[in-house]
């Protein structure tokens, strides 16, 4: 159904409410099961409430593993809008409500210690391969660089 090129970054589009995953290639839509994998989104994507937007409607996140690296986000957070930081708790509270009805695991992970000297977006990059995890990210520069160590997805918005 697409172009069967090897590659480590899927396209996420939300298109008239519902998730589309596109190859970067071909831009053909694909089918894809991501259950069982985990997923590290960046803040943006916790702001802007995706993940919980399609549980609500595609659900390719059903069944997935959440990881929340706390102290970053909350380094993030500080520098942000209160609408932001509304946006993000929001985000939590319907994660939580999704994992005690068993659509999804969310587990919130360490992610400060040696690394504390290093950028978010690198902090998010090294997190993601230490847990085997899937970025998600709505940064094109992110996803890129990204793309060299981990397997990504790019939200267009």
């Amino acid at each position: 159904p697409y172009c069967s090129r090897k590659f480590n970054q899927l396209v996420m589009r939300i298109i008239g409410g519902e998730t589309g995953v596109f190859c970067p290639f071909c831009r053909k839509r694909m089918e894809i099961n991501l259950e069982n994998f985990s997923i590290i989104a960046d803040t943006s994507i916790m702001v802007g409430r995706i993940i919980t937007k399609d549980l609500a409607t595609s659900s390719y996140f059903k069944g997935t593993r959440i990881l929340i690296p706390e102290e970053l986000y909350i380094s993030d957070l500080d520098r942000k809008r209160s609408d932001k930081r509304k946006g993000f708790s929001r985000e939590i509270n319907e994660l939580k409500e999704y994992r005690e009805c068993g659509i999804i695991d969310l587990k919130p992970i360490e992610s400060f210690g040696a690394e504390t000297s290093y950028e978010k977006d690198v902090q998010l990059i090294r997190l993601a391969k230490r847990h085997s995890a899937i970025l998600l990210t709505k940064d094109r520069n992110q996803a890129a660089v990204a793309s060299a160590s981990v397997r990504t997805i790019f939200v267009e918005s």
